[in-house]
């Protein structure tokens, strides 16, 4: 579990979001435990990637709303999904989450481990 102290949520509540394995899998690469879990050049990488995918600008809170959108299709719960999220009801999840993904992109996206990603690496090398 993570615990999100109010000062840093969009809500300004506290909550406990639970840690879906993947993720669990992605913490273990940080070799710290404590701290940013980033790692230098965050920013640096972060802008390349926005480069890469043509965007003229990051889109305010795309990694909040895409973790909705992929949750809310992958585990099919509105009320688990905003209470992730912290939302008060699922009226905002349905106004703006709901059916946006593809059940089976959201099965892809909650796939997507460090193993995986390196893997991929390794085929795109071999071209």
């Amino acid at each position: 579990m993570i615990t999100l102290e109010a000062d840093f949520t969009k809500g300004r509540s506290r909550r406990i979001v639970r840690m879906e394995p993947n993720l669990v899998e992605w913490l273990m690469t940080v070799p710290e435990r404590q701290g940013p879990v980033t790692g230098p050049r965050h920013r640096e990488r972060t802008e390349s990637l926005r480069r890469a995918m043509g965007w003229a600008a990051w889109p305010k809170d795309v990694l909040r709303h895409s973790y909705g959108s992929y949750h809310l299709a992958h585990f099919r719960s509105a009320g688990d999904t905003a209470e992730q999220m912290g939302h008060q009801s699922s009226v905002m999840l349905h106004r703006h989450y709901r059916e946006v993904v593809e059940p089976s992109a959201a099965a892809e996206y909650w796939a997507i481990t460090p193993s995986n990603v390196r893997a991929a690496e390794a085929k795109v090398l071999e071209f």
